[in-house]
């Protein structure tokens, strides 16, 4: 089968609008989530820091009522899943539940383990949750503990979601747009 001039324009000129069109719109998407996932990941931060501060008199002070009420106050934030304090040699001291059931268990898990260097925050994603932890300090850098929280990522991942979605109607109706536009240019020239 042999193309015709008006045929190979269109297919030339749709071409260059998918390919176009599509790499700007699959770029967007990437820059988009990573800088959604970014801002969450800022705002988790955020988020630590001020529990960390607020909680530490309350680890200071062995106060694990007050530790353990301020803990479940953090989880009114529907992202949050769980949340741990620990002393420096990882035995938790509460778990931000009415019972506080697992105080006094050593915190196992290899990605909870602290780093002993260092005064950031650690963060990983696993599943649908984003873990995050590091040290409860003292004015004078002194460790006392180390904070554990869990994010949820079902909130982004809806928002991400519709973005994508959104990006992949946009860029259906550009190429269908793109395609019409091809069709009438080459029509017009042959």
């Amino acid at each position: 089968m042999k193309l015709g001039i008006r045929s190979k324009l269109i297919l030339y000129t749709f071409c260059v609008a998918l390919f176009v069109g599509g790499g700007i719109s699959f770029y967007s998407i990437y820059a988009g989530r990573e800088r959604t996932l970014s801002n969450f990941e800022k705002s988790s931060r955020d988020i630590l820091d001020l529990l960390a501060e607020s909680i530490f008199n309350d680890v200071y002070f062995s106060n694990l009522q007050s530790l353990r009420l301020r803990l479940k106050g953090a989880r009114i934030n529907p992202d949050v899943a769980y949340t741990i304090v620990t002393d420096v040699d990882r035995m938790i001291l509460a778990d931000g539940t009415e019972e506080n059931l697992r105080q006094g268990e050593k915190l196992v898990d290899d990605y909870r383990a602290e780093p002993r260097e260092g005064t950031t925050w650690r963060s990983a994603v696993e599943n649908d949750f984003v873990k995050m932890n590091g040290p409860i300090l003292a004015p004078d850098g002194e460790r006392r503990g180390y904070l554990h929280v869990g994010f949820k990522l079902q909130s982004t991942n809806e928002v991400l979601e519709q973005e994508l979605r959104t990006s992949l109607w946009i860029t259906g109706i550009g190429l269908v747009g793109g395609a019409i536009l091809a069709f009438f240019l080459a029509s017009s020239f042959t």
